[in-house]
């Protein structure tokens, strides 16, 4: 058989030609931008710009996509979307960024490209968590639109704690991660000082609110995460990751970097004016000292110059704006939350096994006539929004984080992970606390403390060094 080649002409420029027309396309380019950021398109402009920036990165480098998304992620839902139309679902960062990342993932580790992190009590206990959430939100009334909630608050979350435990190869990406939850809490912290000292918003979130407590007068976070409750659950996991860096930091001027992130966090956690977030923090230093005592001897001194800087101002302390807020209140219902709970308890009661649906309590309380319809308390949002074939798992999953690493804390002799384990308490302890007066609904706080323990418990699987 004859086979006929073709030599096609090739089209070749000259060298000389090669800057001058690269300077045309990026003029046209520019132009074209500029048209688009000055037209009512602006917004779908940026939001295409970024994706079309963050596709290849994921690609080239999926965990340094991941921690820029978490880094990122209250500027980026923001400000970037794809509006999709009526009924269908936006395209936020989160969505987008969390799905394609899972799905590349399970792609290379299907493919033989990437191993599987090995498999622990907690996937099953996650696994059974996304399939109560979900069972219990498409049966509700307001199915897709409660399943839609659920992913961004809930299910997102344990997608990035897959991807982590997934995509950390050795230890040096283990302290990117760490490296990444400092970036962080720093801004966190940093934003927090902005807002309370300035009294400008400079992110504004979602609809607003009250923007003063009304017992003292302070102002109450709005900007960036939209809530100081969010700023405090943060905060409270990123102040042992940044204690821990410092700890282990032997070069001066890293060490100074990290006080002052430390001092910028505690600022920032102070500006919330939360007791339970100040409860939450401390209580998550407490659990730290009991098992880490190069910490404890830290943590000590620290807790006595604070104790010695209240005893000294305590009376000017006590008449300040701060002094009112830390003191009034109703602590017998704390401030009211407890007949939300009650009421949260007897809507359990009406549907006991599958819940009402992710997202709809808020709707049935003002169906209702309820006076308050926030019912601030992770645990009983959880049990009334997907009943006992959610909460079970939902709690399940929330007693075997910090109990899978036990092992490593008893078997290794390994500073590093050792001890890594231990600030991974201290941030769980502090989570499990302000998510008792309050909902997390936000995928941020969530997100941040699942980081951490997928890396921690990717470390725990590693071969040593």
């Amino acid at each position: 058989m004859n086979v006929q080649i073709w030599n096609l002409p090739r089209l070749t420029l000259p060298r000389r030609w090669l800057a001058p027309l690269f300077a045309i396309a990026a003029v046209i380019l520019g132009v074209t931008l500029g048209h688009l950021l000055t037209s009512p398109a602006a917004a779908l402009t940026v939001s295409a710009v970024v994706i079309v920036l963050f596709l290849p990165l994921a690609f080239q480098n999926p965990l340094g996509a991941l921690l820029l998304w978490l880094v990122l992620q209250p500027i980026a839902d923001k400000y970037i979307n794809f509006a999709l139309g009526a009924g269908i679902p936006d395209l936020s960062p989160t969505r987008l960024g969390i799905l394609f990342l899972t799905i590349l993932t399970l792609a290379r580790i299907s493919t033989g490209l990437r191993d599987l992190a090995p498999l622990t009590w907690v996937d099953g206990a996650a696994v059974l968590y996304v399939l109560g959430l979900s069972i219990s939100a498409l049966a509700s009334s307001n199915g897709f639109r409660s399943l839609q909630v659920a992913f961004d608050q809930q299910i997102a979350p344990l997608l990035v704690f897959f991807l982590v435990r997934n995509l950390i190869r050795d230890r040096a990406d283990v302290q990117r991660v760490l490296f990444a939850l400092l970036i962080l809490g720093t801004y966190v912290g940093a934003y927090a000082l902005y807002e309370q000292i300035t009294g400008k918003v400079l992110i504004p979130v979602g609809a607003g609110g009250a923007t003063v407590y009304g017992d003292s007068g302070l102002r109450i976070l709005r900007g960036l995460l939209g809530h100081p409750h969010h700023f405090g659950r943060i905060l409270g996991i990123t102040l042992p990751v940044t204690f821990y860096l410092l700890l282990r930091e032997k070069r001066t001027a890293k060490r100074v970097l990290y006080v002052l992130a430390l001092a910028i966090m505690f600022g920032g956690l102070y500006m919330t004016f939360r007791r339970t977030a100040w409860i939450a923090g401390l209580a998550g230093l407490v659990v730290i000292q009991f098992f880490y005592p190069r910490f404890r001897r830290l943590f000590l001194v620290l807790l006595a110059g604070a104790a010695a800087v209240l005893y000294i101002n305590w009376n000017r302390l006590e008449d300040s704006a701060v002094g009112t807020r830390v003191q009034s209140g109703d602590t017998n219902t704390l401030n009211g939350r407890t007949e939300g709970w009650e009421y949260a308890w007897e809507l359990w009661q009406r549907q006991p096994l599958m819940g009402y649906g992710y997202g709809q309590f808020s709707r049935i309380a003002r169906a209702e006539g309820r006076r308050d319809t926030a019912v601030e308390s992770q645990y009983f949002n959880i049990l009334v929004s997907s009943g006992l074939i959610g909460f079970v798992p939902y709690m399940a999953l929330l007693t075997l984080l910090p109990l899978g690493l036990a092992g490593i804390l008893i078997k290794s002799r390994d500073p590093f992970m050792r001890w890594l384990v231990v600030i991974y308490w201290g941030a769980h302890a502090s989570y499990l606390i302000n998510a008792y007066t309050g909902d997390v609904n936000h995928v941020l706080p969530t997100a941040v403390l699942l980081v951490l323990a997928g890396a921690t418990y990717r470390l725990g699987s590693l071969k040593p060094a």
